[in-house]
């Protein structure tokens, strides 16, 4: 019996060491061949959710496309690409920069109702992001999208570029606010032990996050925290009261979330996930999204109530044909460069109100009347249009605008009456007598907001305010 299992034990042994020797064999010059690089943003992604990652390399003026499989990324396809005219990554509008981070597409938009330059679609993103607002950059519009000019690299005003054929392959690929693009000077690599060891620890610290909630615990719930952490208009302190609220308020706790993406870019580590949210008194279902610092702290915190991930429409087979035919041969002029669109360009055509969208838009008013009162700075802006406009004041200029509004002002009230609803150049018009009161000052007057659909849901695209004369 003890011979047998000496016996086994050896030829285990073998096996194994057997098995390490051909993962190690030298190659016929005699060298161990190295360990695959795999791009050291890529954590972890979710197979259900989001099986695809884009990255863009700006160096090599490359777009590599990646799809995770079991544990790892896998390089599907390479595209050329052509990003901003200058290097560096993108501080403020008009430095003809691309952005260097971690991106999701925003909407899609139909070359209908783009000028040609913009060629078959184009995909905006959501820069600036959470990281990029806490650093203080600015700007907006930048987009992944076709052209119809010969592709020429490095020159573009701020928008990855691409020819037709690959942003309609490329497509098939996207899945709106889940799929990442990751836009990087230089693409940097590690191994696959170092990246797994990486995204184990992310893991467990969601985990660990997750309980700490889940059983109250608020003291080893906030020690995950940033003591520089902020969510809409709360800083690390205000959170921590407000979840001790929460905490009084609700006898039972139950966070449920499904396996993350895990995505780095530099020293910021970002995991998103479905999650659902139960108590005794109240329940909630979207998508989390957390930044980490690099003390694996959560330096920031968005929560969105949808769950996110559709698809984008197929490209109809005309327009396929339209933008791929192949083209005469032409004399050789001088070229436009492929740029991304000034703020007021970038109009799409508003899908026209019916019947039915009344009530959609007055259920949209009060929901914005609500985060306004409230003071919930993400609700607020998210109402609002990227190419919003008003008082001089572009996206971001408003948000900071609101936000020194409510650090100024404890309390802000705000009411509405004769509200009506009418078309408006194929968008939608809402007029109403609007009483707004703080405890710094109060205003009453007549409000204008206009209205478009984006994608699924409206936003605002303009406001006016005449006071009212007392």
């Amino acid at each position: 019996m003890i011979i047998l299992s000496a016996i086994a034990v050896f030829v285990m042994f073998f096996i194994h060491a057997s098995g390490l020797l051909a993962y190690a064999a030298p190659s016929r010059n005699g060298k161990v061949p190295p360990a695959p690089e795999i791009p050291t943003s890529l954590l972890s992604l979710n197979e259900e959710e989001a099986n695809y990652a884009l990255l863009v390399d700006k160096s090599e003026q490359r777009l590599y496309l990646y799809k995770w499989e079991g544990d790892s990324p896998r390089l599907v396809k390479t595209f050329a690409c052509s990003t901003g005219e200058n290097p560096g990554g993108k501080n403020r509008n008009g430095d003809k920069r691309t952005p260097n981070g971690v991106y999701f597409f925003t909407r899609v938009i139909e070359s209908n109702k783009l000028p040609p330059i913009y060629g078959i679609r184009a995909f905006p993103t959501d820069y600036p992001n959470l990281i990029d607002r806490l650093n203080y950059k600015e700007g907006d519009g930048i987009w992944l999208h076709g052209t119809d000019q010969p592709l020429s690299s490095k020159s573009t005003k701020g928008c990855v570029v691409l020819e037709n054929k690959d942003v309609a392959e490329l497509s098939n690929y996207i899945r709106l606010r889940r799929t990442p693009i990751i836009i990087e000077e230089k693409i940097s690599k590690t191994s696959l032990p170092e990246l797994k060891k990486l995204s184990d620890r992310v893991h467990g610290l969601l985990e660990e996050w997750r309980q700490a909630w889940e059983t109250k615990q608020i003291n080893r719930y906030m020690s995950f925290y940033a003591k520089n952490f902020r969510s809409g208009n709360k800083d690390w302190q205000g959170w921590r009261n407000h979840k001790e609220r929460l905490n009084r308020q609700y006898r039972d706790i139950r966070v449920t979330v499904t396996d993350p993406i895990i995505l780095r870019h530099e020293r910021t580590t970002l995991a998103i996930f479905s999650q659902n949210y139960k108590s005794d008194r109240f329940s909630n279902e979207g998508t989390k999204r957390l930044y980490f610092d690099p003390d694996m702290k959560i330096i920031g915190e968005e929560w969105d109530i949808h769950k996110n991930g559709e698809a984008p429409p197929p490209i109809p087979e005309t327009v396929m044909q339209a933008f791929l035919k192949p083209k005469p041969v032409k004399v050789a002029a001088a070229k436009a460069p492929v740029s991304s669109p000034p703020a007021r360009e970038r109009k799409e055509a508003p899908v026209k109100a019916s019947g039915d969208d009344t009530k959609a838009v007055r259920d949209f008013v009060e929901s914005w009347r609500q985060a306004w009162e409230t003071k919930d700075l993400d609700a607020y802006m998210g109402c609002y249009s990227r190419s919003f406009r008003a008082q001089g004041k572009g996206w971001e200029q408003w948000r900071q605008h609101k936000k020194g509004l409510n650090e100024r002002y404890r309390n802000i009230k705000v009411s509405f009456n004769k509200v009506k609803i009418g078309k408006d150049a194929g968008g939608v018009r809402v007029s109403f007598h609007q009483d707004y009161r703080s405890d710094g000052i109060a205003s009453i007057g007549m409000k204008t907001i206009d209205l478009r659909r984006e994608k699924n849901a409206w936003k605002i695209v303009r406001e006016r305010f005449l006071a009212s004369r007392k």
